[in-house]
């Protein structure tokens, strides 16, 4: 499977951090809409304009660039430790998603790019405040023996303490009825679905609370 760098597309300079772990959202062709970026909520912008939601603080994409049927991202990790561990862990996001009825996360390493793959996932990640749960969780996976690393153990608390709820949110929020983007980018996405919107709120509205 071959990935392809788009040309002259808009990146995150705050947030393009050499030695972490990034991510680019894929066209169907696996064209990468953004450069590999660190910052989930970068994400999240993209989805939010690719909505139709109108542009947001850093990003202003087309709607016509994501595939529709399934989530796709490039993933270019840390180092080749972490992407050994993200490998020998994967059946570990696959049950995740299996348990809550979403469809397992597919996984093709770019041989021709070191320490990179491809994943395409359910089309239920590819959602505002969504896609910041699954690139967590795909950061998480490479850790070693589960040791969260700093800064992400600040998220990972949020995420063990909503762990069930939050992944049945993603299965049921088809329509991304809750979405929201702003210049905090530590309050967005599924951190905004544990504090600032209640997780107990959304699966109330949605009877299976």
């Amino acid at each position: 499977m071959k990935l392809t760098l788009k040309q002259g597309n808009p990146e995150s300079i705050i947030f393009k951090i050499s030695n972490e772990t990034r991510f680019a959202l894929l066209t169907k062709d696996n064209v990468e809409v953004n450069s590999p970026v660190s910052c989930r909520t970068f994400l999240a912008e993209i989805i939010w304009s690719w909505l139709g939601k109108g542009k947001c603080p850093r990003t202003d994409y087309k709607q016509e660039e994501l595939d529709k049927d399934f989530c796709r991202m490039s993933v270019k990790f840390k180092t080749t430790k972490y992407y050994e561990n993200f490998l020998k862990n994967k059946h570990l996001l696959k049950e995740l998603e299996e348990n809550v009825g979403l469809t397992p996360t597919k996984i093709h390493i770019i041989k021709d790019k070191k320490d990179t793959i491809i994943i395409i996932g359910d089309k239920r990640w590819q959602k505002v405040w969504a896609i910041t749960l699954y690139s967590f969780l795909i950061k998480y996976f490479a850790f070693k023996n589960g040791v969260v690393e700093y800064p992400e153990h600040e998220y990972y608390n949020k995420y063990a303490n909503n762990k069930e709820k939050l992944l049945r949110a993603v299965f049921m929020d088809e329509q991304e009825e809750y979405c929201t983007c702003s210049m905090d980018v530590h309050c967005d996405g599924f951190i905004s679905m544990c504090s600032g919107y209640s997780i107990n709120s959304f699966l109330i509205g949605k009877g299976k609370l």
